[in-house]
């Protein structure tokens, strides 16, 4: 929960990845970011990673688990929560993130896999 987080918000400093950035339209809820790292080689898969309300691709614990995936074999594929953090600015955005809307989630993983 919380103190989870702001523990490794507190503990873990690692380097900033370079991410490469995708605008991916969903059927239901307009467009979404996504912060993609692709590890050397061919990929074993891809992990979405959903950074929450309080983060995104910056943050030191979405940065340190995204490289965790990447040096595993996996792409790992950030989902940026629309309308905060380094996503699109709220007042650019029709339709806001919501942990709760699993039905954004489950797009966004389907977005993802046609993309790739």
């Amino acid at each position: 929960g919380d103190v989870s987080t702001i523990f490794c918000t507190l503990q873990i400093h690692p380097p900033m990845p370079t991410y490469t950035r995708a605008r991916i339209g969903l059927e239901n809820h307009g467009p979404a970011n996504i912060d993609f790292l692709v590890p050397a080689g061919d990929p074993r898969g891809v992990v979405v990673v959903v950074a929450g309300v309080g983060g995104d691709s910056h943050a030191p614990y979405v940065r340190s688990f995204a490289q965790a995936t990447v040096d595993a074999g996996y792409i790992a594929a950030v989902m940026l929560p629309r309308g905060m953090g380094c996503s699109d600015k709220a007042d650019t955005v029709a339709d806001l993130f919501n942990p709760s809307d699993v039905d954004a989630v489950h797009e966004t993983v389907e977005a993802v896999c046609e993309a790739l």
